[in-house]
């Protein structure tokens, strides 16, 4: 009892110290992180995103999650949860200080979505330290649930407007696919839609073909590739996916280009607004320069 009663006066005495020190850290201006920096701070953030909104009911709705490590320790069985999807993400057992990593969850659509018009969905990031304290960050998306209906072309021409430039869809020589000056009287800058018959992997109600008009070849995606920032090319129909697309209203006044092949929408990276600079796939997150506007010529 003795020493416990000694070893309280010494609590106590400390405790008076620290608050002077800090007292006299806030009276001065000075911050008072040295109270806490032999603290640890843990922490954690989630940012949450959707690819594509839905179709109809019984589509794949993909949410692209990405965590981070933004404390000062690390965390361990790392998870995220949903109550929309009703179910977690595979654990990440170690996860340390600035380290991120990407998580993929999926979400199939119902009629009761289409009904209401929205779904939203809420995600938890759940994290531990090695001393048993539970750290957490939330991140929700809320995405448009209508039906899209099959755009009918009715075989016009038209030029393909993005909204951040407002330059249209032109060919390089190369075969690459540029944004250049709008030009209603360049015919490499008209374009006609026809319905595709050939493989779709992607979900769509209207697959299309997207054929230059100067050139009479198809807007695809170079090497059939499916990651971000790969190119956007024309080539003549060789009846292969990355050939399909889908034009999906974005309930703006402008549409998304999607390949039918790669899941991905047609877009100007970085937002650019120069001069023949390429066009490419990438994930879809809602920016301008991932809409066009279709303006028919002929």
């Amino acid at each position: 009892m003795k020493v416990s009663h000694r070893r309280g006066a010494k609590l106590r005495a400390l405790a008076a110290v620290t608050t002077a020190v800090v007292a006299a850290a806030l009276t001065s201006g000075l911050a008072a992180a040295p109270a806490t920096a032999s603290v640890g701070s843990p922490s954690l953030a989630l940012q949450a995103a959707a690819l594509l909104p839905p179709a109809g009911p019984g589509d794949q709705v993909e949410f692209q999650l990405t965590v981070r490590n933004t404390g000062d320790q690390p965390l361990y069985n790392v998870a995220v949860t949903s109550p929309l999807i009703g179910r977690s993400a595979p654990t990440h057992g170690l996860l340390h200080p600035a380290e991120s990593i990407d998580v993929r969850m999926s979400y199939t659509a119902t009629q009761r979505d289409f009904d209401t018009g929205t779904i939203v969905a809420v995600f938890t990031v759940w994290g531990t330290t090695s001393d048993g304290i539970v750290v957490s960050d939330d991140s929700s998306v809320a995405l448009e649930a209508r039906a899209q209906v099959p755009f009918d072309f009715a075989g016009g021409r038209y030029q393909v407007i993005n909204k951040n430039s407002g330059k249209a869809l032109d060919v390089a020589p190369s075969g690459e696919i540029v944004q250049r000056t709008a030009n209603i009287n360049a015919a490499s800058q008209q374009w006609t839609f026809t319905r595709d018959v050939g493989p779709t992997p992607q979900p769509s109600v209207n697959p299309v073909n997207v054929k230059n008009v100067a050139s009479t070849q198809l807007l695809g995606i170079m090497a059939s590739g499916l990651g971000n920032g790969a190119n956007a090319v024309q080539w003549p129909d060789e009846n292969v996916a990355d050939q399909s697309w889908s034009i999906v209203d974005t309930h703006d006044g402008y549409v998304s280009i999607v390949n039918n092949n790669s899941g991905k929408v047609l877009g100007i990276p970085a937002g650019s607004r120069a001069e023949n600079e390429k066009a490419v796939q990438w994930e879809s997150v809602g920016v301008d320069d991932q809409r066009w506007s279709l303006v028919k010529v002929g």
